[in-house]
């Protein structure tokens, strides 16, 4: 039997029982983007606000800590969420993410930041499903998660991130968001070694 016969054959069979989907094509799929204003030696420290939810009021610390953990792994240096939190407070500033471009230049100046990390997860309803007369309910499900890496000094976002479709192997959107970035870091980081 011809191959490609056998493939559709398999694809078929797998995502009639639920057990494959096929990629997302739209626009709106997982992606990054970095300015070229970005270097990899000057915007090394960084400080993360906790990502804010998008359809429940309120801040996800898991997601966030999952975030500056993946951060650490790919190279920068992530400043404690308590000392960020002392210093808002000593500020008198909102962890909101509603920062002018001196409040930023002032945390940048007392933290030794490069750039400040703002990050949001986006949560929807999923639906009620039942199988047999087992009812398993519904609630929020996360959907989404983004990032934006802004420079202290200029308030430029360096880096983008945007997901809505989970890594395959683990089923998290947080390592999707990690792998975008580490894997576009990399590419930077041969495209530099390249030059010289």
């Amino acid at each position: 039997m011809n191959k490609t016969w056998l493939l559709v054959i398999s694809l078929s069979i797998l995502s009639t029982f639920g057990c494959a989907t096929m990629p997302n094509s739209s626009s709106n799929a997982n992606k990054i983007v970095i300015s070229e204003n970005y270097s990899i030696s000057k915007h090394r420290i960084i400080a993360i606000l906790p990502f804010r939810n998008s359809g429940i009021e309120g801040y996800d610390y898991s997601v966030t800590d999952k975030f500056s953990m993946h951060c650490m792994e790919s190279g920068f240096v992530v400043i404690e969420r308590m000392q960020l939190e002392q210093v808002f407070k000593e500020l008198k500033l909102e962890l909101t993410g509603m920062l002018s471009k001196s409040d930023m230049n002032r945390i940048g100046k007392i933290l030794n930041l490069d750039m400040i990390v703002f990050g949001t997860t986006g949560y929807g309803n999923m639906p009620s499903m039942s199988f047999g007369a087992n009812y398993i309910g519904s609630g929020s499900v996360l959907q989404t998660e983004s990032a934006r890496f802004v420079d202290i000094a200029s308030g430029e976002v360096l880096i983008s991130i945007y997901v809505n479709e989970a890594d395959p192997a683990t089923g998290s959107l947080s390592e999707a968001m990690y792998l975008l970035l580490k894997n576009k870091l990399r590419e930077i980081k041969y495209k530099l070694a390249e030059q010289k």
